[in-house]
């Protein structure tokens, strides 16, 4: 299962994407550059680049994936819980922690789409844990 990020989030970073490029390629062939200006109109195309990545990768690689007995953050450092052995489940400030003996899981429920968050919660509660 998929837990997505939430659809706002993910073309935000499409939105500014383009917005950057195109005013980094428009002030690249309208004007004629000295110096400083010139790094300022590369930062733009950069900013473009970057904000295309993220959509992707937020596109491609959603928040979680509960597969197999385990759920996982699809971050480049993200971790890795097996779901037997989380010992408490605790709501903080909108978000789910998630505590076993060696690490602690922070889910950001504002980021979740409506239908995963759902979705994550039975799975949560099928748990029997005691929520705090």
């Amino acid at each position: 299962m998929i837990i997505r990020f939430t659809r706002k989030r993910t073309v935000s970073f499409l939105i500014l994407g383009l917005l950057c490029l195109v005013i980094g390629m428009g002030s690249f062939l309208a004007y004629d550059f000295e110096g400083v200006k010139r790094v300022f109109y590369v930062f733009f195309v950069i900013s473009a680049f970057l904000n295309t990545l993220f959509y992707l990768t937020q596109y491609f690689n959603q928040y979680l994936t509960l597969k197999n007995n385990f759920i996982k953050q699809n971050f480049p450092f993200g971790k890795k819980i097996n779901l037997s052995e989380i010992k408490e489940i605790k709501r903080f400030a909108g978000d789910y922690q998630l505590k076993t003996d060696l690490t602690t899981l922070t889910i950001n429920t504002t980021i979740i789409a409506e239908d995963s968050l759902k979705k994550l919660t039975v799975v949560l509660e099928e748990l029997n844990l005691v929520w705090t």
